[in-house]
């Protein structure tokens, strides 16, 4: 559902006797903590089954950022291009030194992005989807600007 942070293409599934099929559940969390999503098993024969989904969502991985070379940084390996993107920066400096460093950190959180346009589709009528298929516009900023808000006020109520 819309205040829910797990994903399915489907509703529901219907199952003949001895048959099998795959119900793929995605999660996709905006906040850290731990979500439950049930998964209800409906056979008048048998009678019902409930499986309860448990999924956990930390502290995101850091985004990349570049540093200009300098003898102060001490994580980025010898062999790499010095302009390369790294996570994590080790800096070093002696006592009573200053450290300045020139970081170019992104303005855009793509990871951040990438989830409010999948979001943004999964909770498009068909006919948006297809006319947004059409013009090209599934990950366009107004899809993402639209979720961000929807997700933002869900979490301040």
């Amino acid at each position: 559902g819309e205040g829910s942070e797990f994903l399915s293409a489907v509703r529901s599934v219907c199952l003949k006797p001895g048959q099998a099929d795959t119900l793929n559940i995605h999660y996709l969390p905006f906040c850290p903590g731990t979500k439950y999503c049930s998964v209800l098993l409906v056979c008048p024969q048998v009678g019902d089954l409930i499986y309860m989904v448990k999924a956990t969502a930390e502290v995101p991985l850091p985004s990349p950022l570049t540093a200009k070379p300098s003898s102060n940084i001490v994580s980025i390996p010898n062999n790499s291009d010095p302009a390369a993107c790294v996570s994590v920066l080790s800096l070093c400096c002696k006592v009573g030194q200053v450290c300045e460093e020139v970081l170019r950190v992104p303005l855009i959180n793509m990871a951040w992005e990438q989830a409010l346009a999948i979001w943004g589709q999964h909770s498009m009528s068909a006919d948006e989807h297809r006319r947004r298929m059409l013009t090209h516009t599934l990950h366009s900023s107004t899809v993402r600007a639209t979720t961000a808000a929807r997700k933002l006020f869900k979490q301040q109520v």
